[in-house]
């Protein structure tokens, strides 16, 4: 069974295309100083609707606020930490984690 589920995960990271275009975009986003959506770009190009739904009510937050108070980019911080990175490392692997982290 470990090797069925080994296979499968091999499979996803492999087809999971993060390609120049996508990277490309997120750095921009960065650039332009709109990192929480970049993130949740991130996580909507991984498919983690959980992770997208919280970084959209960050973004509000923010936009509400006109800009992102000490407390909020300490959860984002946390939140990449313990969800976005480790859910980035586990969806394409090392690779594919090294260059959108880079992006970011």
């Amino acid at each position: 069974m470990t090797d069925f589920i080994d296979k499968i995960d091999d499979y996803l990271k492999e087809n999971i295309e993060i390609d120049d275009k996508f990277i490309k975009k997120i750095a921009h986003m960065t650039d332009i100083n709109y990192h929480t959506e970049a993130r949740k770009e991130i996580a909507k190009k991984l498919g983690n609707q959980k992770l997208v739904k919280i970084y959209q009510k960050m973004a509000e937050l923010n936009q509400l606020i006109g800009y992102s108070p000490q407390g909020l980019v300490n959860m984002q911080y946390e939140l990449d930490n313990e969800l976005l990175w480790p859910f980035v490392k586990q969806t394409v692997g090392e690779e594919g984690y090294q260059k959108i982290h880079d992006a970011l």
